[in-house]
Order: C-alpha cells, then structure tokens, then sequence
C-alpha cells in the first residue's frame, strides 16, 4: 500500500515527544562518549580511519572543550575548598558544599545577604571572637553582656539578651526550629528569617547594610528536570 492510500486519521495515531538522543540509551549513551572523545582530538588508529580523514587532526569541538574546563575547574573547587579551614565549620551545616543546591539559594539572595549567609556557614563574621582573632577587637566579649562572655555565633543567635526582641519574632515564626542554628543557616525556611533577625539586632549593619528581605519573601525550591518520553501509540482498525 502507497503512504497515499494510509488512512492515518483512523488508522493509527502517534504522538511525537522530542528526547535527547543518547538519554539512558546505552548504545546512544556508547556513541556520546566516543564522539566527545574524538572532539577532544582522540582519535582511532591511522589505518583504520577513511582515507580523507587521514590528512590532518579532527577539529577540537569548542563545546566539548567548554563542559571538560568546567568539569576540572569544578573538581579543583572542590578539592580546595575541602582542604580550607573554613570547610569543617560548614560542613557541619551542610557537607556538600559546593553544591548546585547551595548555590541556587545564593542566586535568589542579594549580594549582601549572601555575604552573611556565607560567613555565617564558615563562621567567619565579625563578631568579637572573630574580630579579637584577628586583631581588630581588643576582646572577644560580647559588647552587651561582657564579664568574659564570648560573642561567638552561638551567643549572637541563640543567647543574648540584648537581642530578646528580635529573637521573639524569630520564635514566633519558627518555633523550636528557631533554636537550631543549623536549621536557620542551613534550610530554605530558615534563611529568610535568619536574615530578618540579623537585620533586627542592627549588629552587624556597618559591614553589611540592611539584609532584611521582603516579608513576602521565601525561597523558591529547586525544581527537578523530568525526563521527557517518547511515547507512539497505533491503534488498529
């Protein structure tokens, strides 16, 4: 029979859904990986290659060359970052940094309120116990408090009576997870409120301004890829 003669409005009906070509196909996933290969100049025995080939070198493929950059400057951030003094304090936050899950949560931040994100994760900011170790505070003592207690971050977030006020609001919205620095440093409903209650305390205002987002402000969650299907179905008459 002639396509002509296909009667395809009741013969069969197909859906086409578009797919990257070598996704969880093994032997497409094969033939990736061996063209990404030859675009990195890798390349079969001279004598097994079509005589045109043999002339000169492939081309390097731009592309190919862009995602084996970005994969090595990923790993060595990695490698470093794991070998940094700061990695232990964050890594009790959250042991993957970096990850693409962190750095979406930065995107959504101004600069500023990263910096304090950050800082607080690495506890790096400057509050008496990091400024006196650094020789920029002639104590480490809480400026309120004193009588030889430590601003650390601990005290900053979860002790000082100087900042009750703002640590009420912070309770009022959280409840017992208000208590869990981990929870305000290291989840996407926690952040938003953190940076409310560092905003309140007006501790830290001269180094970063105002970092108090929106009241209607809230973390979008990252969203997941599917995986688009191909699907055909015939039906016959």
């Amino acid at each position: 029979m002639g396509w002509k003669e296909w009667r395809l409005d009741t013969m069969c009906e197909v859906e086409f859904v578009w797919t990257p070509g070598h996704e969880d196909i093994d032997g497409n996933e094969q033939a990736d990986e061996a063209a990404k290969s030859a675009a990195m100049g890798e390349t079969s025995e001279t004598e097994n290659l079509p005589v045109f080939l043999r002339r000169k070198p492939l081309p390097v493929s731009i592309s190919a060359t862009r995602q084996l950059l970005k994969k090595k400057m990923k790993d060595r951030w990695q490698i470093e970052w794991k070998s940094s003094p700061r990695f232990p304090n964050s890594a009790e936050i959250d042991p993957s940094l970096p990850s693409d899950d962190f750095l979406h949560i930065i995107d959504q931040l101004q600069r500023n309120q990263a910096s304090v994100l950050i800082q607080l994760r690495t506890g790096h900011i400057p509050l008496n116990v990091v400024l006196h170790r650094i020789k920029r505070s002639e104590t480490s003592d809480c400026p309120h408090c004193k009588n030889g207690i430590r601003e650390s971050i601990h005290h900053f977030l979860l002790m000082c009576p100087h900042y009750a006020g703002a640590r009420r609001l912070l309770h009022a919205k959280l409840r017992s997870n208000a208590s869990s620095i981990p929870f305000l440093i290291g989840t996407q409903t926690g952040i938003p409120h953190l940076l409310r209650y560092v905003n309140n305390t007006n501790r830290l205002k001269a180094t970063f301004g105002e970092v108090r987002p929106k009241d209607d402000f809230e973390l979008e969650e990252k969203k997941i890829k599917e995986k688009p299907q191909s699907r055909r179905n015939c039906d016959e008459d």
